[in-house]
């Protein structure tokens, strides 16, 4: 997928079905510079990224960030993105993994937090 100037965007949906709330997909890899846009269906939702540093400063008004955290805020039906950081540009000599970032959806219609096919989980590409 991509955004109106034709940069790589990776989508999260955050839905209900059977009175549970799930994040499709459970696991996104989301390469250095890309956005993460995150729709929610239903519900109003904060979404915690305990990782905060592995991605630029939310606009304002559509997030906080306390410490190494990012705690943005999605209206209900709303969206909104967070940006992956770019690294230095110049490449590794060997591969290095990607970096796991665990983050969570509370959904506030239910006062519960969202299921992914695992927690849900971005995986970073690491740094050049």
């Amino acid at each position: 997928m991509k955004d109106e100037n034709d940069k790589p965007v990776k989508a999260v949906t955050i839905w209900r079905q059977n009175e549970k709330w799930f994040v499709t997909p459970g696991t996104v890899k989301v390469g250095q510079g890309e956005d993460v846009i995150f729709t929610t269906q239903g519900t109003q939702a904060s979404i915690l990224i305990p990782k905060g540093r592995l991605f630029e400063t939310p606009a304002a008004g559509t997030g906080t960030v306390s410490g190494d955290v990012i705690i943005l805020a999605v209206a209900r039906d709303g969206q909104t993105k967070v940006t992956a950081k770019k690294g230095s540009g110049a490449k590794p000599l060997v591969a290095k993994p990607w970096i796991k970032c665990r983050y969570a959806v509370y959904c506030h219609q239910d006062e519960d937090f969202a299921e992914g096919s695992s927690s849900p989980i971005m995986l970073i590409e690491p740094p050049s």
